[in-house]
């Protein structure tokens, strides 16, 4: 009797269909791989392009800001010491730090814009006063929490006659904004002198290490600087916007203001009266991501050889004080 043997299932892949299966897979991965890539890309790109703006809006609305007070407590001289049509980081020495471009230089009040209204009418008659100021949230610019550690100067300005009723400088022993009558305690008077409802206290920045400010006084009135100074990146095109206020020395960039990175132009436009007078300014900021990260091969889709995004933002402001 003769046997059957059982009959096994030869089922299976061949080489062929395995190729294939792997050249399937290989495209598949590509694509999924170069989508990943992409997506990151602008993922990345996008980052910077959202901080490119934040830090546009941030500075315009600042300079906005400062030349809003433009010519407060300017009497003959002119608001601006230097308008430039823009801002420029070329340095006119060897050493690379821009510190000797150009910068807009104007004058101002009060650099830190702080300043309240006096509401009482007095004659002072000892060295220090309590002055009524005209709301809390005037005194409360004023406010510190340890005068001695943080000290806060003043100047008293009369805007009527653009004149100083006492050229000095005075310091803020307190500030009493919960009160119904809002309060601020000035030390300094150093003779007799008429205060009026209207007069401004406004404050003011003293150098550091200044023991007596009326020996070394803060320059009135005040002066603020933008120019612009170079940034970290390896991207020449690439500047950091600073503020400079009196107070500040103009040549020592680590006490500078960084009012915004990754700005590639600044510029301005004047607009004059009949009388020569500047009465209101255009600025326009441009700002961009940063060639050497948005610009880099990892950023850069096939046959592309920019990825670099550029923003800018316009806004007139109209000086108030002339």
């Amino acid at each position: 009797m003769t046997r059957t043997a059982p009959h096994r299932d030869q089922g299976g892949f061949t080489l062929i269909e395995v190729l294939i299966v792997t050249a399937l897979l290989g495209v598949v991965m590509a694509a999924v791989f170069a989508l990943v890539q992409t997506s990151q890309r602008h993922a990345h790109t996008s980052e910077e392009v959202v901080e490119v703006q934040q830090n546009l809006r941030v500075a315009l609305e600042r300079m906005s800001r400062d030349l809003r007070l433009a010519g407060l407590g300017v009497a003959d001289e002119d608001i601006f010491v230097a308008r430039p049509d823009f801002l420029r980081c070329e340095g006119l020495d060897d050493d690379g730090d821009c510190l000797d471009s150009n910068a807009l230089i104007f004058r101002t009040l009060s650099a830190p814009g702080q300043i309240a209204r006096i509401n009482d009418e007095l004659t002072t008659t000892a060295a220090e006063h309590v002055l009524r100021v005209a709301s809390a949230d005037m005194a409360r610019l004023f406010h510190e929490e340890d005068y001695v550690v943080n000290p806060v100067y003043v100047r008293i300005f009369r805007p009527a006659t653009r004149v100083q009723p006492l050229d000095r400088v005075f310091q803020v022993m307190a500030a009493n904004p919960d009160s119904a009558d809002p309060t601020l305690t000035l030390n300094g008077f150093n003779t007799s002198v008429s205060l009026r409802p209207g007069d401004l206290i406004a404050r003011v920045e003293v150098r550091p290490g200044v023991v007596d400010p009326n020996s070394n006084p803060p320059e009135h009135p005040n002066q603020i600087r933008y120019r612009l100074v170079r940034a970290e990146s390896a991207d020449e095109d690439q500047f950091l916007l600073a503020r400079i206020p009196t107070g500040v020395d103009p040549d020592d960039r680590d006490a500078f203001e960084i009012l915004a990175s990754k700005i590639t132009g600044v510029t301005f436009e004047y607009f004059q009266d009949n009388q020569g007078d500047v009465r209101a300014v255009r600025i326009t900021l441009t700002g961009a991501t940063d060639a050497t990260r948005t610009g880099v091969a990892g950023y850069l889709a096939p046959g592309q050889d920019n990825n670099v995004r550029t923003r800018s933002l316009t806004t007139v402001v109209q000086l108030r004080n002339r």
